[in-house]
């Protein structure tokens, strides 16, 4: 699932790459057929950066929380934990 969602992640930089070139600009039918497919792809695209960003915070906050001997710091790491 996840190498399926990497290639959707890479079609998207592929395409917003092609809609900065001008040539693409002067094709009509190319402009609009790019934008499309990316506007399809957005939201997809934007919560897979969302999930994998919630994924690195509890992996650190959970680190934190294993190895911090501090209290104070252990209750933060849990916290920060239980927000994501």
């Amino acid at each position: 699932m996840f190498e399926q969602l990497e290639a959707v992640r890479a079609r998207y930089n592929s395409i917003t790459e092609r809609l900065s070139d001008p040539a693409v600009h002067a094709d009509l039918k190319e402009l609009q057929r790019l934008g499309k497919e990316q506007a399809q792809l957005r939201d997809l695209v934007q919560l897979y950066d969302a999930y994998r960003r919630a994924e690195r915070g509890m992996a650190e906050a959970r680190e934190l929380s294993e190895h911090e001997r501090d209290p104070e710091m252990q209750a933060y790491a849990r916290q920060e934990f239980e927000k994501q």
